[in-house]
């Protein structure tokens, strides 16, 4: 079984670190995965 969440939203440590940059940030705009380098995205 495939795990698709991964796919669709990356690796675990990808989410947690967009998730605590957004906490820390106060902002979504914090959390702009489209401007973002894609090494820290994957």
């Amino acid at each position: 079984m495939e795990d698709w969440g991964s796919k669709t939203h990356g690796k675990p440590a990808t989410v947690g670190r967009w998730l605590k940059r957004g906490f820390d940030t106060e902002s979504p705009g914090g959390c702009n995965t489209w401007k973002a380098p894609k090494s820290q995205v994957l």
